[in-house]
């Protein structure tokens, strides 16, 4: 069943496909990189001047089922005290 044209598809060598890997990584890195820094200039800010933060410092770099589950433990501790 095969067709005679796929005989003739060539497939990038070994070198070639890591080249073109590594230079996908590469420009997926920088954006990462640039957010990361965003937020520790962020939690920087915040950490020298404790008013900017609304919640908590860092707060808004947590995921949201893990800031929902803070914020109910949170007011558990308010009401009990």
């Amino acid at each position: 069943m095969w067709n005679s044209s796929c005989r003739d598809v060539r497939l990038p060598s070994a070198k070639m496909m890591i080249h073109q890997v590594q230079a996908v990584e590469e420009d997926a890195e920088e954006p990462a990189l640039e957010f990361h820094e965003n937020c520790n200039q962020a939690w920087r800010a915040q950490f020298r001047h404790p008013g900017m933060a609304n919640v908590a410092i860092g707060f808004e770099f947590m995921n949201a089922p893990s800031r929902h589950m803070t914020f109910s433990l949170s007011t558990q501790d308010d009401d009990t005290e």
